[in-house]
């Protein structure tokens, strides 16, 4: 008995997380045994729906796209079958995240207020549950600056801070935004 040779080609993501509302799932199967593959189908989330298959004979493509999806976390796998109606399967596990870090300003940051200072150190932690953060951007009186970030043990908490030096008197408005490594903000 040999079963169908089962792996999945790009454009399938790896079991990895992903920034796309979208999973294209693309597989081969291959027989061995001389019996053609009959069928395709696809177990989403313990559920069977079936694919479009292309080609014929011994070495098939299989795919369908999955689309609109929300985030979280989506186990698949997909099913080949010969004429013989010997089955063999691959699985992944694929996250999505489609949601930015959260932003929180951290001391020594001023409160919204008057000071006596010629300078304002803007200090935030950006998190994000999913993805690592890869950017943190400081909005001074409307123009946009990078900020400087820490390192971090594992991307997806990380401290962004500038220091604003040299500052007249006057009026002074701020906001700080943070990206993922998929550009969620």
């Amino acid at each position: 008995l040999t079963l169908p040779n089962m792996s999945f080609v790009s454009p399938t993501p790896a079991n990895t997380t992903i920034g796309t509302n979208f999973i294209y799932v693309n597989a081969t199967a291959d027989s061995n045994s001389g019996n053609a593959i009959d069928q395709c189908a696809l177990e989403w989330n313990g559920v069977n729906e079936s694919m479009t298959k292309n080609g014929a004979g011994n070495s098939v493509f299989c795919s369908v796209n999955k689309t609109s999806l929300s985030a979280g976390s989506y186990t698949f796998r997909v099913f080949a079958n010969d004429t013989v109606n010997t089955t063999n399967s691959t699985t992944r596990t694929v996250s999505i995240d489609l949601s930015g870090p959260t932003v929180s300003f951290v001391t020594p940051t001023p409160a919204n207020n008057t000071y006596n200072v010629n300078y304002v150190y803007v200090n935030v932690t950006a998190t994000d549950g999913a993805s690592i953060i890869s950017n943190c951007t400081l909005e001074w009186n409307g123009v946009n600056e990078t900020m400087q970030m820490n390192s971090s043990v594992n991307g997806f908490s990380r401290f962004c801070f500038v220091n604003k030096t040299s500052l007249a008197d006057g009026n002074y408005s701020y906001r700080v935004f943070s990206n993922d490594t998929f550009n969620n903000s």
